[in-house]
């Protein structure tokens, strides 16, 4: 075997295992970004930071819109649920003044 087939081959291992870890580090991300757990300021971090490294290319922009989508859903919901909790709160607050009614 020759000096070069074997930095050819060492360089396919090098490259697969890369590879893996990206794999890996994208299922990362995901997970911390999708994660109702993770606070905000993390996730739009992490979102923010996922944006400047994949550029402005095609592949990219396609991450790009797919985290801009994905956080304007999350903040719907967010929206959403905080109108239910006042809702919640609002008849929480009428049925204790009736009961200290009667």
């Amino acid at each position: 075997m020759y000096k070069n087939e074997t930095l050819d081959d060492t360089d396919l291992v090098y490259k697969e295992r890369l590879d893996n870890l990206g794999l890996i580090a994208l299922d990362v991300i995901e997970s911390l970004m999708t994660d109702t757990e993770t606070s905000i300021d993390v996730r739009l971090h992490a979102a923010f930071r996922l944006l400047e490294i994949c550029g402005s290319d095609k592949m990219g922009d396609g991450i790009a819109k797919a985290i801009t989508e994905g956080l304007k859903n999350n903040g719907q919901l967010l929206e959403q649920n905080a109108k239910r909790l006042i809702e919640i709160e609002a008849f929480g607050n009428v049925i204790k003044e009736s009961k200290s009614l009667n």
